[in-house]
């Protein structure tokens, strides 16, 4: 809360238009609501209580700002004022109506939304489309991620709601998009795993053993390489890198040269051009570049836990062009550009991935 003082109230003719609701008197409004729109204007007597708790300074004009619209303030309010409440709340005007509870401390209102919010829930489970998503269960999703409320995440998680073909617009929408990428990921591998290809064929067990796999990674993608769930992943995401992918003389870098740079894997030795890490990793350029870093001094560095061929391979990918397809190792470069911040490389893989998906 704001407060300002009498004599530095802006003049009537330059303030907005003013909102004196429900059966208030002007005069007896020391609180001053500045919305979007309107100055909504209240006696703090009122304010005191339906606010837990809400303290005023006494002779001064007490401001809030609020931004949104006048009606959401009067709306939520009116919770208060029964003879003047609706009793209708749309699923478009729970963002604001959260922000004004949560700026005006209206405990109770903000119970009641919550309550209604799991009561949308329970109604759409009733219907025939209760496993898909719609433009008002989105915005529900938002709400309850944007203010905290676990409680309904958890409700609408647990439905594994997703997205049908003929509603694909909603991938687009500005309530899907501001969701966390966790989420975003969720809906979007229920939708394709859920989902019939088309109207006349399903998924096969075998396809979707391999789809779970494929998301499962492309959580560590998008997710910046959090920790994901790995328990369904098959082979190809584990298998050793073949032999002849191999090729350390193709990276190798004249021993000696002040650019060359020793990396001490496996009890092996890798020598490459400091410029290939440094132009490709931030990790590797601090090391290199900084003489608070024993590797800047020694121009050597070790990578203990790392295997010789995942590093080569690796490293062949950072050194010339290496196409991205069904045979590369993706599970292997994806721990290494996390690690030492590859992000092209990282992109790459993505674009992959999301290509094999909706091709």
């Amino acid at each position: 809360m704001a407060s300002i003082n009498g004599d530095n109230i802006v003049p009537n003719e330059e303030q907005n238009e003013k909102l004196v609701p429900f059966d208030f008197h002007e005069n007896e409004c020391d609180v001053i609501i500045k919305t979007k729109d309107k100055e909504v204007h209240l006696p703090s007597s009122f304010l005191e209580m339906v606010s837990s708790p809400m303290d005023f300074n006494n002779n001064e004009k007490n401001v809030f700002d609020v931004d949104v619209c006048a009606e959401s303030v009067t709306k939520a309010l009116s919770f208060y004022h029964p003879k003047d409440w609706t009793n209708e709340i749309k699923c478009s005007e729970l963002d604001d109506l959260h922000l004004v509870a949560n700026t005006l401390k209206l405990k109770l209102f903000k119970l009641h939304l919550i309550e209604r919010m799991k009561t949308k829930c329970k109604a759409t489970s009733q219907f025939n489309d209760a496993n898909h998503f719609n433009a008002s269960f989105l915005q529900i999703f938002h709400v309850a991620q944007k203010y905290g409320l676990t409680s309904i995440i958890k409700a609408i998680r647990s439905r594994h709601l997703y997205i049908t073909d003929y509603n694909f617009k909603l991938f687009d929408d500005l309530h899907f998009t501001a969701l966390e990428k966790r989420y975003r990921c969720e809906i979007l591998q229920t939708s394709v795993m859920k989902y019939p290809l088309n109207q006349n064929s399903s998924l096969s067990e075998s396809t979707k053993t391999e789809l779970s796999s494929i998301f499962h990674l492309f959580k560590l993608i998008i997710h910046k390489f959090q920790r994901v769930d790995l328990s369904s992943k098959t082979d190809f995401l584990t298998q050793e890198i073949p032999e002849h992918l191999i090729d350390p003389e193709s990276i190798s870098y004249k021993r000696g040269s002040p650019d060359c740079v020793v990396l001490d894997v496996e009890n092996k030795e890798i020598h490459v051009s400091s410029y290939l890490l440094i132009n490709n990793s931030p990790v590797f350029k601090a090391m290199l570049q900084s003489t608070n870093f024993k590797e800047g001094q020694n121009r050597r560095i070790e990578l203990p836990g790392k295997k010789f061929n995942e590093v080569v391979y690796f490293l062949q990918h950072l050194h010339s062009l290496q196409d991205i397809n069904d045979d590369t190792n993706i599970w292997a470069l994806a721990h290494f550009c996390q690690e030492y911040q590859v992000d092209w490389l990282s992109d790459k893989i993505k674009s992959f991935i999301q290509g094999f998906l909706f091709k």
